[in-house]
C-alpha cells in the first residue's frame, strides 16, 4: 500500500480515505468466521490511519510505524480528547502487525 502524501492542505482527507476504505473490509471480514483475522487486521489498520490523518490536519509530522500507542501519544500531546483513548489502548494489541 502506498501511503498518502504525508503534507499539504488536503492529505488529511486522503489519509480519511484510506482508513474508510480499511474500516468496511473490517466490517465486511467480520460477517464470516473465517476472515476475522483479516477483519482484525484491517481495524487497526484504520485506527492507525485516522490517527495519522488527525496528526497531518494538525500539521504534524508522521512516523513511518504502526504502533498505536504511540500514535495516540503524539495526538493526545495535542488534544485532550485522545487521552481516556490512550488510557484503552495501554498494554492492548490488536495484532502483531502494530508493534
Amino acid at each position: 500500500m502506498q501511503e498518502p502524501e504525508a503534507s499539504g492542505t488536503t492529505a488529511y482527507r486522503a489519509w480519511l480515505v484510506k482508513a474508510r476504505s480499511d474500516l468496511k473490509m473490517a466490517i465486511a471480514g467480520a460477517k464470516d468466521p473465517e476472515t476475522l483475522d483479516g477483519a482484525v487486521y484491517h481495524t487497526q489498520q484504520c485506527a492507525e490511519k485516522a490517527l495519522k490523518a488527525y496528526l497531518v490536519f494538525k500539521k504534524q509530522p508522521i512516523r513511518k510505524i504502526h504502533d498505536l500507542g504511540i500514535l495516540l501519544e503524539s495526538c493526545a500531546g495535542l488534544s485532550d480528547d485522545f487521552f481516556e483513548l490512550r488510557e484503552l489502548a495501554r498494554d492492548r494489541t490488536l495484532t502483531t502487525y502494530s508493534k
